[in-house]
C-alpha cells in the first residue's frame, strides 16, 4: 500500500508502511495532515515536507526503504534512551505519556547537556545523581541525606510566605549543585506537550549535567498548583538520586496511599514526620491550614496526615471527596503571556543558561551558538536583556 504525494501535477508514490513508522514514532502522530493522508492515502508534498519539519525528519527520509526507516528510528531511540528509559514511573495514577509525545524535549535536553560537557571538561561528576540508587537507609534517612547535600533550609520553607517562593527557592538550592531545572513553558519550547499526555516531569539522564524537566500544566486548561510542583520537584530530585529516569505520574487525589519509596522519601523531605506527627488534624480546615504551612497542596498534606495515623481511612476519603470536587470547580488559573526573556530562562534553567554564557565569554563558544541553543533563533530575544535576568 502507498501514499500519493502530489507537488503541482506531478505525483509520485511513498509506501505507507515508512510513512507510518515515521510519524507514528514523533509527536506528529496526530497532525491534521497525517490523519487526513491516512484517510485519504494521499499528501501534498508541502504538507509532507512540512510534517517532517515539526517532527525533525529530513523529508528525504519518507522515499527511503523500510529497512534504511527501521535503522534510523532504533537508532533514534538509542540516542533517546541515553538520557530517559522506557515507560511511565506511575504512582496511583493512569497517567501514561510516550517518549514521542515529549521527543524533541528530551532531544533538546541531551543536546544541552552535551553542549555544556564539551566546552567545559573540567565539570565534575554531580554527587546526587544516582547517590541513593542501592540505600538500604530509612527513609528518613535517605530524605535527611538529601536535605543535608542540597542545603535546604527546611525552617524558611515554613516561614516562607506562598507555594510559588517555596517552589523558587527549591529549584535555587537545586541549581546551586548544578541539577537544572527546566520548566514547561508553552510557546517557547522545541514541540507542545499534547493535552492527553498525563505526566508531570521527567529526570534526563547525565552524570555531570542532570535535567530535572517540571510539567507545569500550562498545555492544558489551567496551571498546577505551585503545591503540587514543589512536590514533583522533591520527587524528581529523590528519582534522580535512585536513577529512576523514567516520565513520572502520580496522583495526590487518590483515596489510597502512594505505597512507594521514591515519593515517601519526596514527603519526609517537605513534611518531615518528626514535625507533622504532633500536629492536630480534627477538620478539613486543619488539613488546609497545614498544606499552607508546609507548602503543599491539601490533598498532598492529607495523603501525609493519614500514613502517620493522623486521621483514619474513612475521614481521609471523606475529606478527599470534598478535595477533589473543590479542585474541580476551582477558578481556572489561566498561564500569563510572559515576556520571551522571561520564559525562556525558566525553560532554559537559569543556572545552564550563565554556565553557557561563562563559556561564551571565555571565548569558547561564539554567540552565535548561545542564539541557536537557548533562544531557538529567536531574533526578538536580545542576549543583553537575557543576561540581565539571570
Amino acid at each position: 500500500m502507498t501514499i500519493t504525494v502530489s507537488r503541482g501535477h506531478s505525483t509520485i508514490a511513498i509506501e505507507r508502511k515508512t510513512f507510518v513508522a515515521l510519524i507514528e514514532d514523533s509527536w506528529q502522530r496526530e497532525a491534521k495532515e497525517y490523519l487526513r493522508a491516512l484517510e485519504t492515502s494521499r499528501i501534498s508534498f508541502t504538507d509532507l515536507v512540512s510534517l517532517g519539519r515539526r517532527a525533525e525528519i529530513p523529508y528525504t527520509l519518507f522515499f527511503a526503504p523500510i529497512d534504511v526507516v527501521e535503522a534510523q528510528l532504533k537508532r533514534k531511540q538509542e540516542v533517546l534512551l541515553r538520557g530517559v528509559s522506557k515507560g511511565t514511573f506511575s504512582l496511583n495514577s493512569r497517567g501514561t505519556v510516550h517518549l514521542a509525545d515529549i521527543e524533541l524535549i528530551v532531544k533538546d535536553m541531551l543536546r544541552k547537556q552535551q553542549l555544556l560537557k564539551r566546552h567545559d571538561p573540567d565539570l565534575p561528576d554531580n554527587v546526587i545523581v544516582g547517590a541513593l540508587r542501592r540505600s538500604r537507609q530509612t527513609v528518613k534517612d535517605d530524605a535527611d541525606w538529601l536535605v543535608a547535600q542540597l542545603g535546604v533550609d527546611r525552617s524558611y520553607l515554613l516561614r516562607v510566605k506562598t507555594k510559588e517562593r517555596a517552589f523558587d527557592h527549591l529549584v535555587d538550592w537545586l541549581e546551586e549543585h548544578n541539577i537544572f531545572v527546566s520548566q514547561s513553558m508553552r510557546n517557547y519550547m522545541p514541540q507542545p506537550i499534547p493535552k492527553r499526555a498525563q505526566f508531570s516531569g521527567i529526570c534526563i539522564r547525565d552524570k555531570k549535567v542532570p535535567f530535572l524537566f517540571v510539567n507545569n500544566g500550562a498545555h492544558r486548561d489551567s496551571l498546577e498548583p505551585a503545591g503540587r510542583r514543589l512536590l514533583t520537584l522533591a520527587l524528581l530530585t529523590v528519582c534522580l538520586a535512585r536513577s529512576k529516569f523514567k516520565p513520572v505520574a502520580y496522583s495526590d487525589q487518590s483515596d489510597d496511599l502512594i505505597e512507594n519509596r521514591e515519593y515517601e522519601i519526596a514527603e519526609e523531605m517537605l513534611m518531615p514526620a518528626a514535625s507533622v506527627a504532633d500536629l492536630h488534624v480534627s477538620s478539613l480546615d486543619d488539613v488546609k491550614a497545614h498544606a499552607t504551612t508546609y507548602c503543599v497542596t491539601p490533598s498532598a498534606f492529607l495523603m501525609r496526615a493519614r500514613r502517620l495515623a493522623l486521621v483514619d481511612a474513612v475521614t481521609a476519603r471523606g475529606y478527599m471527596t470534598i478535595l477533589r470536587e473543590e479542585f474541580r470547580n476551582r477558578p481556572k488559573t489561566q498561564a500569563r503571556q510572559p515576556k520571551p526573556v522571561n520564559a525562556l530562562r525558566k525553560y532554559n534553567s537559569a543556572e545552564y543558561s550563565r554556565s553557557l554564557l561563562k563559556q561564551m565569554d571565555a571565548k569558547r563558544l561564539p554567540s552565535s551558538e548561545i542564539v541557536r541553543v537557548l533562544f531557538q533563533n529567536r531574533k526578538a530575544v536580545s542576549l543583553n536583556e537575557y543576561r540581565a535576568t539571570l
